[in-house]
C-alpha cells in the first residue's frame, strides 16, 4: 500500500492535528507573546474551537475516505474516540513536558470534550 495515498486523503484531519499539537506544546514563555490571546477565557475558547475544527474535519474525512460510515452509529463514535484520545495525550504531553512549562487541566480536557461534541453535532446536522 502506498504511505501517501491516506496522507493525502486525510490532508484536512492531519493539519488540524498539526496545528493542535504546535499550539498545546508552545512553551508557556512563547504564548505569552501572542498578542492575539488577550482576551477573558482565551486558553479555554482555543480549546473549543481547536476540537470543533478537529472532530469536524475528521468527520469529513471519515465519511469520505472510510468503509466505517456503512453503520451510521459508529462513525461519530470513531470521532469522539479519537478526539478524546487527542484531548488526553494533550494534556498529558503538557504535564509530563516540564521545559514547557504547562500545566494539564481537567477544565482544557472538558472544553475539548465539549468542542468534539459541537463539531460531530454540526457535521451530523449539515449532513442531513
Amino acid at each position: 500500500m502506498n504511505f501517501y495515498k491516506p496522507v493525502f486523503r486525510y490532508w484536512r484531519t492531519l493539519s488540524a492535528l498539526a496545528v493542535i499539537l504546535i499550539l498545546c506544546l508552545i512553551p508557556s514563555k512563547e504564548l505569552a507573546r501572542i498578542d492575539l490571546l488577550k482576551f477573558n477565557f482565551e486558553d479555554l475558547v482555543v480549546h473549543l474551537v481547536m476540537f470543533i475544527s478537529f472532530s469536524a474535519l475528521l468527520y469529513k474525512d471519515l465519511l469520505k475516505n472510510s468503509k466505517i460510515t456503512k453503520e451510521p452509529s459508529i462513525l461519530p463514535v470513531s470521532v469522539m474516540s479519537l478526539s478524546l484520545l487527542l484531548g488526553i495525550m494533550t494534556e498529558f504531553l503538557q504535564y509530563v513536558l516540564v521545559a514547557l512549562n504547562r500545566s494539564a487541566s481537567i477544565t482544557d480536557f472538558i472544553f475539548d470534550f465539549v468542542g468534539a461534541s459541537l463539531g460531530i453535532t454540526y457535521m451530523r446536522f449539515i449532513k442531513r
